[in-house]
């Protein structure tokens, strides 16, 4: 991250690398840092995949905290399905991903409306700055926001654009710098537009018959907690009620075992054979 800050992160990259310090040059574990980053770079120039995200996957233990990457054919296909066919590079969209991982879908977006600002948000740190370094390192132009979607809780926010910073060594150029999150001016819209889009989303439901359902509805403020409490309920019941099928069909067979005399062990005499 330091590397794009334009000497703006310096003090969080003197934090990170100080327990790497220790030896001599260039035998210590932080001399590898650069040459890691270059080859990552390298990587990324040559594939254009998702290196990063690859490397952070493999580096963490299988489904941790139910943490899964979207593979690169999904991601492909999502981000057809999301840029409209009547897309006009004059008028840039603006993408956002709230639960965007590494950035993956952010990326394959970004190649078909390379003019677009992309927006992504997840609650991970990790994967929030990864996905600053993947729209960094491809000259992209947008937002990271490391928080969570449901509950507006934010954390610090990356802006993804060219900028210039006079440091104490002269005048630097980067492409990620952070700002205070009541400074990100896309957080009100992506808000607004989650609630929007929940709402609709409510609205193309049947609406229910019983006047409990119906007043839980007006109650909602934040159906996406709900829906989710309903399918629990529902997952639950159903839980239930396949245990009780299964104790009821359990004494059934052994009833039916019951009727038969128990085989006798070892070889039949020649009149039981007859």
């Amino acid at each position: 991250m330091a590397a794009l800050g334009a000497e703006t992160m310096e003090a969080e990259y003197f934090e990170a690398i100080e327990g790497h310090c220790a030896g001599t040059l260039p035998h210590r574990s932080v001399d590898l840092f650069p040459q890691f980053f270059a080859q990552v770079v390298d990587a990324i120039s040559e594939t254009d995949d998702d290196v990063l995200g690859d490397l952070f996957q493999g580096g963490i233990s299988y489904g941790e905290n139910g943490l899964y990457l979207t593979p690169r054919p999904v991601a492909e296909l999502m981000a057809r399905t999301t840029i409209p066919d009547d897309y006009d590079e004059k008028k840039p969209l603006m993408i956002s991903d709230p639960c965007c991982g590494t950035g993956i879908l952010l990326i394959e977006a970004g190649k078909l409306a390379p003019n677009s600002e992309l927006v992504g948000q997840d609650i991970d740190p990790r994967c929030a700055r990864i996905t600053a370094l993947n729209l960094g390192l491809r000259g992209k132009y947008g937002w990271v926001i490391c928080g969570n979607t449901l509950s507006r809780d934010v954390q610090f926010v990356y802006r993804i654009a060219d900028f210039i910073h006079e440091g104490p060594n002269g005048f630097r150029r980067g492409v990620i710098r952070s700002i205070p999150p009541e400074e990100c001016p896309v957080l009100p819209e992506l808000r607004k537009q989650l609630r929007e889009d929940l709402f609709e989303a409510v609205e193309a439901e049947d609406q229910p018959e019983t006047d409990r359902d119906q007043h839980a509805l007006e109650l909602v403020e934040v159906p996406q907690w709900l829906a989710r409490l309903e399918r629990l309920f529902v997952l639950e019941k159903a839980e239930v009620d396949e245990k009780e099928e299964e104790a009821q069909i359990i004494p059934r067979k052994v009833e039916s075992t019951q009727q038969f005399p128990k085989a006798k062990e070892g070889p039949l005499s020649q009149q039981e054979l007859f």
